[in-house]
């Protein structure tokens, strides 16, 4: 389950001292990605393999916002020089054995995506979706949860520490009750994330028309048009 510092890393901060304790493993970048002004202009889709399409309705909203999707590739150019990592292979990343220069590397883009988070104003729930997404490019189930089940670290710098509520739970928690927990949602927006995604994308880097894309999926095109304005609007660009 999801902590407040995703995946296996092990920090302790003193002050301006940072420990970085337990790497092991390693990887290979396996994806070269270029980060011309072309593909901020035009970027790479984030994939999102989730599949309670509550939380991909969540993960989707939060990574096709232009400005969370700007970040995703400036720090991912910063961090990776633009490679990117099989999402299965996150923690080996993480968890890699550096030297001191390469470390403090790590350590400082790892911030700057938490920074990132707050300061575009989620939740730390959206800290692992954002760091897999900048790392491997896809984002899956294990990224992702309403709630968290370990507290996050305290005493941390203020500007990864999120002043928003947010729900602990136990790992006994019934299933029912945790619905409960996550509260009401956009079942009708929920029930067509994925097909509005797709059409919004088509639309918005495809450049393809209403109706183009309309006789391509077999709507009528005033469907489609509503879709696309709808899904801009959650992402704040209407």
């Amino acid at each position: 389950m999801l902590s407040y510092l995703p995946y296996k890393l092990s920090i302790n901060l003193t002050f301006d001292t940072i420990i970085i304790q337990n790497w092991i493993g390693y990887c290979n970048p396996i994806i070269n990605m270029s980060m011309s002004t072309r593909l901020l202009l035009n970027p790479a889709r984030i994939e999102i393999k989730i599949s309670d399409n509550g939380n991909y309705f969540d993960v989707a909203i939060f990574l096709d916002n232009k400005d969370v999707l700007k970040a995703v590739l400036t720090i991912r150019k910063d961090w990776t020089n633009g490679l990117l990592i099989d999402n299965k292979l996150i923690d080996d990343f993480i968890n890699e054995d550096r030297n001191s220069s390469d470390t403090m590397k790590f350590w400082l883009n790892y911030k700057k995506a938490i920074a990132t988070v707050k300061n575009l104003r989620y939740g730390m729930t959206y800290v692992p979706p954002f760091i897999a997404a900048i790392l491997s490019g896809v984002v899956t189930d294990k990224d992702y949860s309403t709630v968290i089940k370990e507290l996050p670290l305290h005493n941390s710098p203020e500007d990864i520490t999120f002043d928003s509520p947010v729900i602990y739970f136990s790992g006994k928690i019934r299933d029912k009750d945790m619905s409960k927990i996550k509260g009401s949602r956009d079942t009708k927006a929920i029930a067509t994330v994925k097909r509005d995604r797709d059409w919004y994308w088509d639309h918005e880097y495809k450049h393809q028309g209403y109706r183009t894309i309309a006789k391509k999926y077999t709507q009528d095109w005033f469907t489609v048009r509503s879709a696309i304005v709808s899904y801009k609007r959650r992402l704040g660009s209407v």
